[in-house]
């Protein structure tokens, strides 16, 4: 009888303590995610801030190639005439 009793009680600590283990590595297993999902957001926020810089660079490309297309075409207009 007493075997059994003791038999019982070390189950139930081998239970409770597989579980308890368990939501510690829970634990920390949610804090790694919060961060990883911390630092997502700020790749997130650079990549649109990139994005957003690359986007004002290419409009400034387009400006002065038209310039300078324009320079070139009145350039060649004005040396056909003399």
């Amino acid at each position: 009888m007493q075997r059994r009793i003791l038999a019982a009680v070390m189950a139930t600590m081998l239970v409770f303590g597989l579980s308890a283990c368990g939501s510690k590595e829970k634990e920390e297993l949610r804090q790694k995610v919060a961060s990883l999902e911390q630092q997502l957001a700020q790749a997130n926020g650079s990549a649109a801030d990139l994005e957003q810089k690359l986007k004002k660079s290419e409009e400034e490309l387009e400006k002065c190639q038209a310039a300078a297309k324009k320079k070139t075409t009145t350039t060649t207009k004005s040396t056909k005439k003399k």
